[in-house]
């Protein structure tokens, strides 16, 4: 057998009981506050209106967005988000 300590077997057994944090932590404000639009049903057209800004700008955070939340298409981040219930925050 292996021997180990109990500081690192009180680690272990933390982690592993820990919950997983959603990957949308990891979003920025910003790019949290394009996704809560997106998912509640928004255009990018709109959403660059609503938080100032130009629809390229709204383009690239989606963009970023999916890359981070590891999703290949607009629809997949919005079943996402609507999992999530990110339209609720």
């Amino acid at each position: 057998g292996t021997y180990v300590t109990a500081d690192l077997a009180e680690r272990v057994v933390l982690l592993l009981n820990s919950p997983e944090l959603p990957r949308h932590t990891d979003l920025s404000d910003r790019e949290l506050e394009v996704l809560r639009l997106l998912v509640a049903g928004q255009t990018p057209s709109d959403i660059a209106q609503t938080l100032h800004m130009s629809v390229k700008t709204v383009s690239t955070h989606k963009s970023r967005i999916q890359e981070k939340l590891q999703l290949p298409s607009l629809a997949a981040l919005i079943r996402y988000g609507i999992e999530h219930q990110i339209d609720k925050a």
